[in-house]
């Protein structure tokens, strides 16, 4: 038992106890990979965003397929759904593209965030101008006082 003990400690130390050989490292290195690949069609055929992948046994890859330029901009799918394709999303929806508000709201916020922006500069813009008339007007009191200070010593002597 003694010699178990110290090969098994011997072992411990060594890093070897429970490693696995090149085989067995293989085997895991798949299981791996497989699951993988299993959670990732899990997770469904989207891309990211609204975007679907093209290709494959995918029923939706027709939605991001565009109209031709003399094809209709609508379609009437499974269950009598009308489609209808968004310049904006670049993909066939169940809103017009004249009801489309992804494109209508950033163009707002900039507006705002424009006119905001315009504000803020005019007050700096004011605020310079009345900080740069205050020193001018300073400036010219000074001289003056200092030209009056000249005038009443060469009057005295």
């Amino acid at each position: 038992m003694n010699a178990a003990r110290k090969h098994y400690k011997d072992l411990l130390l060594a890093k070897e106890w429970m490693k696995m050989d090149e085989k067995q490292q293989s085997i895991l290195a798949l299981q791996t990979k497989i699951e993988e690949v299993k959670a990732q069609m899990a997770k469904g055929k989207r891309k990211g965003k609204g975007k679907y992948k093209t290709g494959g046994s995918n029923e939706w890859a027709w939605k991001c397929i565009p109209p031709r330029p003399d094809e209709s901009r609508t379609k009437k799918i499974k269950g009598g759904k009308m489609h209808y394709w968004c310049n904006n999303h670049q993909i066939w929806y169940l809103h017009k593209a004249s009801e489309c508000k992804l494109e209508q709201e950033p163009i707002k916020k900039m507006a705002s965030k424009k006119e905001n922006k315009n504000k803020l500069k005019m007050k700096v813009y004011q605020s310079l101008l009345e900080s740069t008339s205050e020193e001018e007007d300073q400036e010219d009191q000074e001289s003056n006082e200092e030209e009056m200070d000249g005038e009443d010593s060469t009057t005295s002597e």
